[in-house]
């Protein structure tokens, strides 16, 4: 069970980072298969009918749904961003709001899954933008 299971990288257990990230989809796919495999090669894999990748990419996706229905239900928000790992499943947007009745309690018709358009790396060109932002604002 997701909630007082895996050890995070953050030392903790049970973080949502631990079972939705991109080592957590590698390491389903090793516990499953017994082989490490990057993320990357496991949704190629699972794009190309390949049945294991295929199952271990659909267990991501029904953790990733009831988390964002967790966010609907919470939040009741208009969109949802996703961003990193979850831009190289393009699938996503399209299955999670399919999940999304089997966890929700509230009408969830409104909002609207959808990929960052700044990429998989936009966190990180956020973080350097802001860093470069304080170093000029010290500068001043």
């Amino acid at each position: 069970h997701e909630l007082d299971g895996r050890v995070c990288w953050c030392g903790r257990s049970g973080c949502i980072e631990s079972f939705l990230s991109t080592a957590a989809l590698e390491g389903d796919y090793q516990r499953v298969t017994g082989e490490w495999r990057a993320a990357a090669d496991i949704t190629t894999a699972s794009a190309n009918s390949d049945i294991v990748a295929d199952s271990v990419i659909q267990v991501f996706e029904d953790r990733l749904g009831r988390a964002t229905a967790t966010i609907i239900s919470l939040f009741d928000p208009d969109v949802i961003v996703l961003g990193g790992t979850f831009l190289n499943l393009p699938r996503l947007c399209e299955r999670m709001p399919r999940k999304w009745p089997g966890y929700v309690q509230v009408d969830r018709s409104k909002t609207r899954l959808v990929g960052s358009e700044g990429g998989i790396n936009a966190v990180t060109a956020g973080a350097a933008m802001l860093a470069a932002d304080r170093v000029r604002s010290a500068g001043s």
